[in-house]
């Protein structure tokens, strides 16, 4: 009873949903550091 009983190849819809680009296209996170940068540059030269 320890060993499950194997799906069958047609029982692995779970993969597709996680292939979503949806999170992966947020473009929010990378622009944060953007404005960051500039900040730093002009404290080095005061």
């Amino acid at each position: 009873p320890a060993t499950p009983p194997t799906p069958g190849p047609g029982a692995e819809p779970a993969p597709q949903p996680a292939a979503e680009p949806q999170p992966a296209s947020e473009p929010t996170p990378a622009s944060e550091p953007a404005p960051a940068a500039p900040a730093t540059g002009a404290a080095v030269i005061n």
